[in-house]
């Protein structure tokens, strides 16, 4: 279930619990996040980690995250970058469109 980052934090308030932020760099460690996510039953947020774009492309990362944020059964927000590379990426990142 994909959710804005302000809409994650909401519902881990709203279900008084804390919300926890991961630093992606592969597709892999999005897998285990999301999957550990799943497993406890708690929402998480994925921040896309910018030195790991030179072994993935960040926009690949991203369409990647977001789909798997997607398909989750627990709540993830990825709308939080963590020194992205470009608008690019945080547009990957975000769903959002480019300008």
């Amino acid at each position: 279930m994909l959710l804005t980052g302000k809409d994650a934090l909401l519902h881990a308030q709203q279900h008084r619990r804390a919300l926890g932020a991961f630093t992606v760099y592969n597709i892999e460690l999005t897998h285990a996040v999301i999957s550990a996510a799943e497993k406890v039953g708690v929402p998480v947020l994925l921040q896309a980690g910018s030195s790991g774009f030179h072994y993935v492309d960040e926009e690949v990362l991203g369409a990647v995250a977001l789909t798997m944020a997607t398909q989750a059964p627990t709540p993830v927000g990825s709308t939080w970058i963590t020194r992205a590379a470009s608008m690019r990426c945080a547009a990957a990142w975000t769903g959002a469109t480019p300008r």
